[in-house]
């Protein structure tokens, strides 16, 4: 397709021979050149051996980036490519015809500018037809475009991460929602997803630190830790609260920890990219993060799967129309995540009123009606005194725009671990009996998920 639609005179001087003989391979054997792509470098380099170092740069770059590609997102940037060249080129013809100083220089530059900026750039996309079934049952395959969690009880229903959706996370001021992030990006890169983490909260070095603590489960200092467990049904409801010691674990106060993580970190390279990179709070805009997007691609090659934003409330918002201008925030990232057909993941802050709620539900966003709205996936945190004490909280899924929605479930953590999700478990009464009795057996229907 592209082959018909970016003609080999756009590209610079080695792509273009590339190009020239991968469009010739295509005409004479009605196939792309596939596994047949280095023998058409071993010909250019034959031809030219000077080029030799540039071409198998090219080729070794291409062959890296290919089983990873984002193909949405490629068409689309070669329909940018197309506009960019084709106003190139009319400039540099319009500079000529002026520089000629012909009786009708000016008229021929204005011919090479409108010739430039006719046409259209975009690739033509009809729609879905009734009568194709593999378009119309390709929502068969939704589940498999959900990114991983871990937690059984949200990738079982496919309320992870998705392309083109927002994913939207909320709890109280120092809950954990940099610690959510960063799980989902540990969960997307095992996955073989290649992530971003913007941050407009916490510095480079702060996210270094988490990140290692995360990966490698690493305590800030050493000792003796009680990591709290569940014991479950077969339906992975909760029976009893139980308790692991931890003794031998890395902490960042051993000696030499620095050689040991500088170890450990070697596990990147056989990853996919995972890059994260620090905004000022209140001040980062969309088109300044559309900008970062679009330097990053163009300096490293580097588009990533999942873009993590922790968290968008810090970005830029208008204080004068505070409630218009973070709803247009919201949308305009889920219109990121669809333009670029990408995963958008990013936190939010709870009201006041969830303070006094056992469930904090979608009413109980800060700007509730603004985000609430434009979010697909929304899960909030939810944890007592009592829980916190235990190492214990409740996630509630309060919007799930295309599957189950409004359950919660119980996890157990060690954020002095790095960990967001050790353990998941089915709340109970017998859960309440063993955790926070008060509780058990309220009336309130807001208390009550089920």
């Amino acid at each position: 397709m592209t082959a018909s639609l970016v003609p080999p005179a756009h590209f610079d001087p080695y792509f273009k021979e590339l190009a020239e003989e991968g469009s010739k391979y295509l005409r004479e054997y009605h196939e792309p050149a596939g596994e047949h792509a280095l023998d058409l470098v071993n010909v250019l380099c034959e031809r030219a051996p000077k080029s030799e170092p540039f071409l198998r740069r090219i080729f070794e770059s291409l062959q890296e980036t290919r089983k990873t590609l984002n193909a949405e997102y490629v068409l689309k940037q070669a329909g940018e490519f197309i506009r960019y060249q084709r106003i190139r080129r009319g400039l540099s013809k319009a500079v000529n015809a002026l520089q000629s100083k012909a009786p009708d220089a000016v008229a021929g530059a204005e011919s090479a500018m409108r010739d430039a900026l006719s046409g259209s750039y975009e690739f033509f996309h009809p729609g879905v037809f009734a009568s194709d079934a593999d378009a119309v049952l390709r929502f068969l395959d939704r589940a498999f475009d959900s990114f991983p969690t871990g937690i059984k009880l949200l990738d079982s229903k496919g309320l992870g991460p998705a392309r083109k959706r927002l994913h939207t996370f909320a709890a109280r001021l120092g809950q954990g929602k940099s610690w959510w992030l960063l799980h989902l990006s540990k969960e997307a890169l095992m996955a073989g997803l290649r992530v971003a983490y913007v941050s407009v909260e916490l510095s480079e070095d702060d996210i270094s630190q988490r990140m290692v603590q995360t990966f490698f489960a690493v305590g800030k200092r050493g000792g003796c830790l009680k990591l709290p467990r569940f014991s479950s049904d077969g339906e992975g409801r909760f029976i009893e609260l139980g308790a692991e010691e931890l003794v031998d674990y890395l902490a960042l106060d051993q000696e030499r920890i620095g050689e040991t993580l500088r170890a450990k970190l070697k596990f990147f390279t056989q990853r996919p990219p995972f890059v994260w990179r620090q905004f000022p709070t209140n001040t980062l805009t969309i088109d300044q993060l559309v900008h970062y997007l679009d330097a990053l691609e163009g300096s490293t090659r580097f588009i990533p799967d999942l873009l993590v934003i922790d968290h968008a409330s810090n970005m830029y918002v208008d204080p004068r129309q505070y409630r218009i201008s973070l709803g247009q925030l919201y949308g305009r990232l889920r219109g990121l995540a669809i333009e670029r057909n990408i995963a958008v993941a990013t936190a939010t802050q709870l009201n006041r009123d969830a303070a006094k709620r056992l469930w904090a539900t979608a009413d109980s966003l800060a700007e509730a009606d603004e985000i609430g709205r434009v979010a697909d996936y929304v899960i909030t945190y939810n944890q007592t005194q009592a829980e916190h004490e235990l190492g214990l909280a409740r996630l509630f899924v309060a919007k799930g725009r295309t599957d189950t929605d409004r359950f919660g479930f119980a996890i157990a953590q060690a954020y002095s671990i790095g960990q967001f999700c050790l353990d998941e478990v089915g709340i109970v009464p017998a859960y309440w009996d063993r955790v926070d009795p008060k509780l058990n057996g309220s009336d309130d229907e807001e208390d009550d998920p089920s």
